[in-house]
């Protein structure tokens, strides 16, 4: 079945489409995948890439792809159950070279910055890098109707971040 990254469940409208236009990006730099391939998806969100490889390939491919956000893995999950003909395993976790245990910022508002790499010290260098992130993208327009209505925060630092919306989550595999 033939699928638009907008038919794909998502926890913010926006960033499917705005993942989609990035992920075409890769097929331009060099990536190819062949009929019958097997595709690791690692840091899936909800799925786009997989859909993408999942759409130029008619189906044929065999994708196994990696969240280990849980809100993020139950759409992935729904993705895969609903769109991908049993072609897609969902896996509730990373991979690394070794077993180990990450903390992980989540992001509800923009679940794309979502990351393993923030904690205590580098955690306001972090909220106003993804500020500054938003605050482009609605620039260009990325963001779609929705977000493009939000008016600007008054500070490089907006209020939702500064009141804490990321939550810090530990997956223990």
């Amino acid at each position: 079945m033939a699928m638009s990254a907008m038919e794909l469940h998502s926890i913010n409208r926006w960033e499917a489409s705005f993942l989609r236009a990035e992920v075409d990006g890769y097929f331009a730099h060099g990536i190819e995948c062949t009929p019958g391939a097997t595709v690791l998806d690692v840091g899936a969100n909800i799925g786009v890439f997989s859909a993408a490889v999942y759409e130029r390939l008619d189906g044929d491919v065999r994708i196994y792809a990696f969240e280990p956000m849980p809100a993020l893995h139950a759409t992935l999950d729904r993705n895969a159950r609903e769109f991908f003909n049993g072609r897609l395993t969902a896996l509730p976790y990373g991979l690394a070279s070794h077993d180990d245990e990450l903390d992980f910022s989540y992001i509800p508002a923009a679940t794309i910055f979502s990351s393993s790499s923030r904690d205590q010290a580098n955690i306001e260098d972090e909220r106003r890098r993804v500020t500054a992130s938003v605050v482009e993208m609605i620039r260009k327009g990325g963001l779609g109707p929705v977000l493009r209505r939000v008016p600007a925060p008054s500070s490089p630092v907006s209020s939702a971040a500064s009141s804490g919306c990321c939550g810090s989550l530990r997956h223990t595999g």
